[in-house]
């Protein structure tokens, strides 16, 4: 499958890096913190900002306080993660000017996260801090694309969780699910399990069977 769009916006955890363990570890260690129960926050907080799932079940919360000490817990953590195969590779291929991070991780966390994986650094990284509403929300993927000073039509997203599908395809984006198992998505042009059979050589190609 090849695809001609000429940008490319990546989602962070999930899809570049897996972060699974580290995110959920430190969810569940916070929701001990504070009584509650990890496996409902959980459920809902992968690909959402903390600031946007904390309120929903501790509204009294001193949220600066809150998101400094999970942010400060997966900066710890941060060393358990790493690349999803082929990601270094694919980014590495891609012009520079071509393609960005949109992630619901704060700014230091992203970029801890991409330096304990080795992968490139992009020019562009659309962070939580950085939009009134995050994921799924399409002001990430909007803002993404009005600084890359392109059109969504113009724009393929990599994504796993329902959150960030939901926001990039709100923006007018196609959307290529990341991970596995695979799963029968409207929303989505394409899926799979990693970056293996994909590469760019002046257009996007998917090998059959990705």
């Amino acid at each position: 499958m090849m695809f001609k769009e000429e940008f490319f916006l990546f989602d962070l955890d999930g899809t570049l890096v897996n972060t699974t363990k580290v995110v959920e570890t430190a969810w569940s260690e916070w929701c001990n913190r504070v009584n509650l129960n990890p496996a409902e926050v959980i459920a809902c907080c992968h690909g959402v900002r903390g600031q946007d799932i904390i309120p929903r079940f501790l509204p009294n919360a001193d949220l600066e306080a809150e998101l400094s000490w999970l942010d400060a817990r997966e900066l710890e953590l941060s060393t358990l993660c790493t690349e999803i195969t082929g990601a270094k590779a694919l980014l590495l291929a891609l012009p520079r000017q071509n393609w960005a991070i949109v992630t619901s991780s704060s700014k230091k966390l992203a970029l801890k996260k991409l330096q304990v994986c080795g992968l490139p650094i992009p020019e562009l990284m659309v962070t939580a801090e950085q939009c009134q509403n995050g994921k799924p929300d399409p002001e990430p993927y909007l803002c993404a694309i009005e600084q890359l000073n392109t059109q969504a039509t113009q724009c393929i997203v990599f994504e796993d969780a329902p959150a960030g599908i939901t926001s990039a395809v709100q923006a007018g984006c196609q959307v290529i699910r990341v991970g596995s198992p695979r799963v029968k998505d409207e929303h989505t042009v394409s899926q799979i399990e990693n970056y293996s059979g994909v590469s760019f050589n002046g257009s996007l190609n998917i090998e059959d069977g990705q």
